[in-house]
């Protein structure tokens, strides 16, 4: 697949996603893992999808995965949401936590982990 293809393919997924297409997205997700098995952005997106249909587990194998490719402060951040959302608070602490070691002024991981720090009391 060409890179022009690539780019308008994630344009594609991330605008299906932001309009709360996720079953769209996922799709056109899943055949450019098949193209570009090595792009973090795909990886990362991958994840939101899955996320986004609960399917938690494949989220975050599919973050992992971005992760592992490119360390990414927002990647990191979904780590945390989604461990957020299940009621794993440790493991989202630490996501957040590494979120702010790559972008210290990450206001939005900033904002989580206190509430998160909060709510540990």
């Amino acid at each position: 697949m060409e890179q022009v293809e690539v780019t308008a393919a994630l344009a594609s997924a991330r605008r299906a996603l932001a309009q709360n297409r996720s079953d769209e997205a996922f799709n056109v997700l899943v055949a450019l893992v098949k193209s570009v098995p090595d792009d973090p952005e795909v990886f990362s997106l991958l994840g939101i999808a899955h996320a986004s249909r609960k399917d938690y587990a494949h989220a975050l194998d599919c973050f992992r995965k971005s992760l592992t490719l490119q360390p990414s402060a927002r990647t990191h951040y979904n780590v945390a949401n989604l461990y957020r959302i299940q009621g794993y608070l440790a493991p989202a602490r630490r996501a957040l936590r590494e979120a702010l070691k790559l972008d210290p002024g990450y206001r939005q991981a900033e904002k989580m982990l206190y509430e998160l720090e909060e709510a540990q009391g």
